[in-house]
């Protein structure tokens, strides 16, 4: 599960759209279960949170697109024995640009929009391979 937290939903393919969707279910799942989210947030996967509202505006988009919704709610409860981590932040650009690497039709709504630097992801992939360099 990844959220792409400042990404709007409108730009994002179909796929990419019912699966974070979808998600939003399962983890919720995991929440009502106490499981230990700790692998997400050591992958920058979740933001607790803002999954309300991030399912909200996914929500949204499907209704846009005449996709079928179901309703769901967190209650802040949910989040308690998560303590900290609770409040946990990903950083928006980072997803932004892991995104745009991996999907060419977001990538390309993204264009049309006007909210896709080329230069950025490009910057960010280099950075990435002269890191994995370095490690060898």
């Amino acid at each position: 599960m990844r959220q792409w937290i400042g990404i709007p939903p409108k730009i994002m393919c179909r796929q990419h759209l019912i699966g974070e969707y979808r998600e939003h279910f399962a983890i919720k799942g995991l929440l009502k279960k106490q499981v230990r989210l700790d692998g997400y947030f050591r992958n920058n996967c979740i933001e607790p949170l803002s999954l309300q509202l991030r399912f909200d505006l996914l929500k949204e988009e499907m209704k846009n697109r005449n996709y079928k919704t179901k309703d769901l709610v967190f209650n802040t409860e949910l989040f308690d024995y998560l303590n900290d981590k609770k409040h946990f932040k990903l950083d928006e650009k980072e997803t932004f640009n892991l995104l745009m690497q991996k999907c060419s039709v977001c990538r390309k709504n993204a264009l049309f929009q006007n909210l896709f630097n080329p230069v950025s992801v490009l910057s960010t992939k280099t950075k990435k391979i002269s890191q994995e360099s370095d490690i060898c």
